[in-house]
Order: C-alpha cells, then sequence, then structure tokens
C-alpha cells in the first residue's frame, strides 16, 4: 500500500436539486460488523475479497462505549441510476471521544482502485495545542508548511498527511486536523497489511 503527502482533502458529492434523498442510519445490534458489510457493498466488492483500507475507518468504532455515526451513499447522490456509475462512493462521519472524523471512500471497479481521504478533527485548550505545535515545529519528520497569527500547517515528511492547528478564538480552544490520503488496488488476492496508526491515540 503506498502513501505520500496530500493537503486537506475532504470530497463532497451534492444530491440533484431535484430529487433530494435522505442519508440512511446505521441500525442493529452488530454495528462495527455492518458498517464494514456496508461499506463493501456500497463499494461493490465481492464477498471474501480484503480491503486494508476498510479497516482504517472501521477501528474509529467498537462494539461499546459513547459514538456515533451518520454515512451517505452513491444512492444518496445518484438514486437508482448509482449502479450504472463507474465509481463507487462512500463517505461517513464518526464522532468518538471527543474527535470527529470525516471518511471518504471512492472505488473503481474495473480497475480496483480503491482511494481514501480521512479528516481528524480534535479540540484542544489552546495552551495544549500551542505545545503540540511547538514540538511538532521541533519534530524532524515535519515541516512546516504554512503559517498566520491564528495557524499552523504542518507535512509530514514521506507521507500523505498533513496537520494543522487553528485557534477559535470565540471559545478559547484549538482545533487540531490531520488530514490524510491513502491507496490500494484491489484485486481479490490478500491484500499488503493494514496501515499502522499514524499517531497516537491522545494528543
Amino acid at each position: 500500500m503506498s502513501r505520500l503527502l496530500v493537503g486537506a482533502l475532504v470530497l463532497s458529492f451534492a444530491p440533484s436539486p431535484s430529487s433530494p434523498v435522505a442519508a440512511e442510519p446505521l441500525g442493529g445490534q452488530s454495528k462495527v460488523l455492518q458498517l464494514r458489510e456496508k461499506i463493501a457493498t456500497t463499494l461493490g466488492l465481492a464477498p471474501g475479497v480484503k480491503a486494508d483500507l476498510l479497516d482504517v475507518v472501521v477501528k474509529h468504532i467498537d462494539s461499546t462505549g459513547d459514538w456515533a455515526l451518520k454515512y451517505m451513499t452513491g444512492n444518496d447522490v445518484y438514486g437508482a441510476s448509482t449502479a450504472a456509475k463507474t465509481i463507487r462512493v462512500f463517505t461517513v462521519v464518526i464522532i468518538k471521544d471527543g474527535r470527529t472524523f470525516i471518511d471518504n471512500f471512492s472505488y473503481d471497479p474495473t480497475s480496483g482502485q480503491m482511494i481514501l481521504a480521512e479528516v481528524e478533527n480534535i479540540v484542544l485548550p489552546v495552551t495544549t495545542g500551542v505545545e503540540n505545535s511547538k514540538k511538532m515545529a521541533a519534530d524532524e519528520k515535519y515541516e512546516k508548511v504554512s503559517e498566520s497569527s491564528s495557524s499552523a500547517i504542518y507535512h509530514k515528511k514521506g507521507y500523505l498527511e498533513d496537520v494543522a492547528f487553528s485557534v477559535n478564538n470565540e471559545t478559547n480552544a484549538m482545533i487540531k486536523t490531520y488530514s490524510s490520503l491513502f491507496y490500494d488496488t484491489v484485486r481479490g488476492q490478500p491484500g499488503p497489511a493494514a496501515p499502522q496508526a499514524r499517531r497516537p491515540t491522545k494528543d
């Protein structure tokens, strides 16, 4: 699996104004398995096909704990014509432990190319956020690519990962945002090892 650098990337899909649709919720008892199966089905993966990028998303939730999610699929965008579309899409927002994940899949069944764009937002006290930013500025694995009086963006060298810090003066808080891009080729054969965690569970 290859990973390089990219800036904040969030894919958005707007349904046609003439045919508004409501995104479907996730229900049932085994929500972790349901989410994995829903992503696989929506993207058109054949049964038994291994796609390690699904693990990147599903690992954000578990069968217990305080979390919530909401997703949309190509059906919400294209309605009944989604089956005729070449590229399959799936987007989900997951909220857990004070973090918000936005994960966007796009998949081309004809080539097997799958892309996952992930954005993670964390709310920190300003003092904690400033210390985080200072540590990153001193870390040789990162380089600062943009800075203003209230924000900074760092690039993780050799990765498709950026980290942004932004002060919210109204709430006296800092938003720390991870932006990552993953890609893989799904062919039905065993895939590469699942990506290792890019960051600690607590910042």
